[in-house]
């Protein structure tokens, strides 16, 4: 019985179902694709001989597995796969004791795995992959000595593998792979003794499936690479990249291995033609960023004819390896940052003229460019990068997917295309070069092309307007250049352009208005030119359209003028956070897509002036957003809008007319790590909300009429260089030397009053015991004259000579 897309089932509907026979004793019930809700289905444990149930493909089960399942007992098969399951799963779920086959894969649970699945000894299959499981393999897995097929692949499994997993003896394809554990090779791969070996025909621990392998790649295995695992003679692939590994054991007797890879560890050893001896089968040969020394004599003919080579990173120079001329069916040839010196042989050209993927960059080849025939492979990558090739090239590369020969000495004219020949190029680099001259319209022509990077020449002339030719692109990048004149019109009419870099030419006059055109533009850098004037009729479409999906945006050192228009805050990636894509595709982007879009989106240098200091970028910049408007002549204020870019990360408005105030929600921007306002006429104090950025590196308000207290506290305190503030005769504080007002008044207000409150009390206390001391000292003074004759006598002679003087004294200043 089965029901698809859309079904709904009522509950009189459901009632009437199971008064059928046939569907009361129905021992397969398929509900698949979209739009059953949970309440439609709770019928469904009235169906008592119920053996296999298929709930998979998004059924709207609100994120919670349904309880009412765990009454159906009589279930063999279980399929609840691609649901969006993320709370717990049932404990009664160890009812289902007659399951063999349950998938529960593609949910995002992102919990432990359970302890009740332990109690499915019927289990023949289990596929719990891509649930986002944590923690630990639990060591009760053991109990499921039926197991044939365990899937774990794509969780976040961590820890040692357990060895309770040498007891499932019935075990055939284990998939551990794209985890993250962290022990040395598990007691499985290290003995071949135990029983596991004797039924286990696949081991996976990364994420591709084939008879007779070993997959070890993608989690964080350490230590040794055994030498047992030379004893399994039947191995024809043995996969362990991206791993720990330091050290390998010997792999020469593994007589039936035909792919070797071991790229992306920390092994480190000098590898010769002894490690080669008895693999006389092998055709793929990946050892990519380990640190080998690759020596093998000049004379060496090895026993095997290899059609993948994969050396980046591994030291084979300064010389061509000369046995690389006896391999005669090589499609695949990476040999970047291998420390060659070396002219391009003669018998090179010879050999690998047509080869698919060629990747010599990074090293130091000097001599002319090799020639390469003519061939149609729609996927033909060649890849030249950062060498010492001179000369000139008269054609490039014929059909090729991709090329790049950036980052070499190579001059003259820009090569020719063949519209024919390179009808499935895509991706041009020659940037950071020699060429001269003019851009041919035959570039026009490749209406494959994705990206074209020329950065970096000395090309003149205009910018070509039948570039507009080009639906294709992507990305242009012909910054650095001597290009002059006016950017064509027609470029604003390739809508599928992400990314537009025209800074440091000769170019001059407006915008073109068919710029609003460009609703996917992530990047527009035209910066030092001789642009001016952004107040155009058209400009509210160009902000409402153009840069609704911009990151970065770099206008500086031009002659731009007018206000920044207020309605900045229609940068939609800038006002949000980064999306939070799925755990699936986070997986997806993070352990898969990543190798496959290294072709497809190529690094190079970029000014980053905002720190000072050269960054690398990718080409697929997902995420960093900049606003960079500096030395050019914009007037007015700094708009309150752009306090509601939250996402915004760099900031430079430095250089302009513009007056006013800092806007007090300046502390709006907690993702901002670099903000430049300086060599402008702001005015006022600085907003005290700019404290609360913790993100900021750099900052930067020299040069204003800013006044008042600098703000202190959280990141501003680690920003303590005071040229930061320079040129501010208004302000004052930490880190400037230049005490506030304020606050010495303030502090010497608090010490005169706290002083005065000490005189206060002091006086009090003397004023307290004048009175009564003085009334003692007069009854001491009484009482000696009373009972002392001789003083008293004393006393009243003293006073009456004293007092007969005086008089006398008086008497003759008045006559």
């Amino acid at each position: 019985m089965a029901m698809g897309t859309g079904v709904k089932l009522k509950p009189a509907i459901a009632n009437s179902l199971l008064a059928q026979p046939n569907v009361l004793y129905s021992s397969h019930f398929l509900v698949k694709d979209y739009g059953l809700t949970v309440d439609s289905l709770r019928w469904v444990d009235g169906l008592s001989s119920l053996k296999s149930l298929d709930l998979s493909g998004w059924n709207n089960f609100n994120s919670t597995i349904p309880l009412w399942l765990s009454n159906v007992t009589s279930l063999k098969q279980l399929q609840l796969d691609h649901n969006s399951f993320n709370v717990s799963i049932p404990d009664n779920f160890e009812k289902f004791t007659s399951l063999a086959v349950h998938d529960l894969s593609s949910n995002f649970f992102g919990i432990q795995l359970p302890n009740s699945f332990c109690k499915l000894t019927s289990l023949v299959h289990m596929d719990l992959n891509g649930n986002n499981f944590q923690g630990t393999i639990p060591y009760c897995f053991k109990n499921l000595t039926s197991l044939a097929i365990l899937n774990l692949e794509a969780n976040y499994l961590e820890g040692p593998i357990p060895d309770s997993i040498t007891q499932m003896c019935s075990l055939q394809v284990l998939d551990l792979s794209l985890n993250q554990f962290n022990s040395p090779l598990p007691t499985p791969i290290r003995d071949p003794s135990v029983c596991l070996l004797n039924s286990l025909k696949e081991l996976q621990l990364e994420m591709y499936r084939n008879p007779e392998v070993l997959h070890l790649s993608f989690n964080s295995l350490s230590g040794t690479i055994p030498s047992e695992l030379g004893s399994l003679s039947h191995l024809r692939e043995l996969y362990i990249s991206n791993n720990k590994f330091y050290r390998i054991g010997q792999l020469g007797q593994l007589v039936e291995l035909v792919k070797l890879e071991i790229s992306n560890n920390s092994l480190s050893c000098v590898v010769s033609e002894v490690h080669f001896e008895q693999l006389s089968k092998l055709k793929n040969l990946l050892v990519s960023s380990n640190s080998f020394l690759f020596k093998a004599s000049p004379l060496w003919i090895p026993p095997f004819q290899l059609q993948m080579i994969e050396l980046e990173s591994t030291d084979v120079g300064p010389q061509f390896p000369p046995w690389l001329q006896t391999q005669k069916g090589v499609k695949r040839l990476i040999m970047s940052n291998a420390s060659i010196s070396d002219a391009i042989p003669g018998w090179f050209e010879n050999m690998y003229s047509r080869i698919d993927d060629l990747d010599l960059s990074h090293n130091s080849i000097s001599g002319r460019l090799p020639k390469f025939e003519e061939y149609n492979d729609s996927f033909r990558v060649i890849k030249l990068k950062s060498n010492k090739f001179k000369g000139t090239v008269t054609y490039a590369p014929l059909g090729a997917y991709l090329v790049d020969l950036s980052e070499n000495s190579l001059e003259g004219q820009l090569p020719l295309f063949d519209s024919y020949l390179n009808l499935s190029q895509s991706h041009l680099s020659l940037f950071d070069n020699h060429f001269t001259g003019e851009i041919s319209p035959s570039l026009c022509e490749i209406q494959s092309l994705i990206i074209i990077d020329l950065s970096s020449n000395q090309l003149s002339g205009k910018i070509p307007s039948c570039l507009a030719n080009l639906q294709n692109l992507h990305v242009l990048d012909l910054s650095n250049n001597s290009f002059h004149g006016k950017i064509p019109n027609s470029l604003g009419f390739i809508e599928g352009i992400r990314a537009l870099h025209l800074q440091q030419n000769n170019l001059h006059g407006k915008l073109p208005s068919s710029f609003q055109n460009l609703k996917n533009l992530r990047i527009l850098d035209i910066g030092n030119n001789g642009f001016n004037d952004i107040t155009h009729p058209w400009i509210g479409n160009l902000w409402d359209l153009m840069f609704l999906s911009l990151k970065i945006l770099i206008l500086s050192k031009n002659n731009l003028s007018g206000s920044i228009p207020h309605c900045f805050n229609n940068f939609i990636t800038l006002i949000s956070e980064d999306p939070q894509m799925s755990c699936y595709m986070k997986f997806m982007l993070d352990r898969t897509v990543v190798r496959h879009l290294s072709m497809l989106y190529f690094e190079r240098r970029m000014l980053e002036s905002m720190k000072g200091r050269e960054l690398k970028y990718s080409r697929s910049l997902q995420y960093l957003k900049r606003i960079e408007l500096s030395e050019n002549s914009i007037s007015g204020q700094i708009p309150e809008e752009i306090m509601e870019l939250i996402g915004l990360q760099n900031l430079n408005l430095s250089g302009n007319c513009l007056q006013g105030r800092i806007p007090d929600k300046i502390g709006n921007l907690k993702q901002l790590e670099s903000l430049d306002l300086s060599r402008y006429k702001l005015s006022s104090p600085i907003p005290p909300s700019l404290s609360t950025l913790n993100s900021l590196s750099r900052l930067n308000l020299s040069f204003n009429e800013l006044s008042g207290q600098i703000p202190t506290g959280n990141q501003l305190q680690t920003l303590n260089d005071p040229s930061i503030y320079a040129g501010n005769g208004g302000l004052c504080g930490v880190p400037l030397l230049r005490t506030c007002p304020d606050e010495k008044s303030s502090n010497g207000d608090k010490y005169m009053l706290e002083n005065n409150g000490e005189m206060e009390l002091e006086l009090s206390w003397f004023y307290a015991g004048l009175g009564p001391g003085f009334g003692f000292g007069f009854m001491i003074v009484r009482c000696i004259l009373v009972f002392k004759k001789p003083w008293r006598a004393a006393l009243f002679q003293f006073l009456e000579s004293f007092l007969t003087d005086k008089g006398s004294k008086w008497t003759e200043g008045y006559v």
